[in-house]
């Protein structure tokens, strides 16, 4: 997966410059040439080089690997895209693989949604619940945009990135505390049921 179209191009060319076979998936495809490359991904090809277009409503399940070429600011545009092959009907474990330059934006962004948020351990759909907790208008790339150009030198970025760390333990903690209430609570519902079941059966 990548963001741009201009990547998509220079990764197809090197792609072709090595002989690979590749599928081609983007925006301005029409829907049939987007479900021909998805069935030449599915039988004749080994890798899909795709655009943001194939991280929704795509199913992609006969595949196991995923490569972020680029990350999105924005974690849900992950979880899409790790949604369309960990999904029902995977019968793989699914290696993801995440690419981010040194020493840049992207990998404090990365090491954020790793180190802190516990992103890729999270259930598929959990990430929207996490974030919710923090406010009702919280945009996590506005999040991130803002830490960047406020920031006079790298060191000052990285401090408010640490602080929205910061935020995303505790988002990441409450969702995790209500789970476990919740889970209290219906594992104590099924047993008074029980209880009620074997009294029925007794008188």
């Amino acid at each position: 997966f990548t963001s741009f179209r201009e990547t998509l191009a220079q990764l197809l060319a090197t792609a072709e410059a090595l002989d690979l076979p590749v599928a081609e998936y983007h925006g301005a495809l029409d829907r049939r040439a987007k479900d021909a490359a998805i069935s030449s991904f599915e039988h004749d090809v080994d890798v899909l080089v795709s655009t943001e277009s194939a991280g929704e409503g795509r199913n992609l399940q006969f595949c196991h690997a995923m490569i972020n070429f680029d990350l999105p600011w924005n974690p849900m545009q992950i979880e899409q895209r790790l949604g369309r092959i960990h999904r029902i009907g995977q019968t793989h474990d699914v290696v993801l693989t995440n690419m981010a330059t040194r020493g840049t934006l992207e990998e404090s962004i990365l090491n954020l949604l790793h180190s802190k948020l516990n992103l890729f351990e999270l259930v598929i759909g959990e990430l929207d619940m996490v974030l919710g907790r923090i406010n009702d208008d919280f945009v996590f790339e506005d999040a991130v945009f803002k830490a960047h150009v406020q920031s006079d030198d790298e060191a000052a970025r990285d401090v408010q990135i640490e602080r929205l760390g910061d935020m995303l333990v505790q988002a990441r903690q409450a969702h995790i505390d209500s789970r476990s209430r919740t889970d209290e609570l219906v594992a104590s519902l099924e047993g008074d049921e029980i209880g009620r079941a074997s009294c029925r059966e007794r008188v």
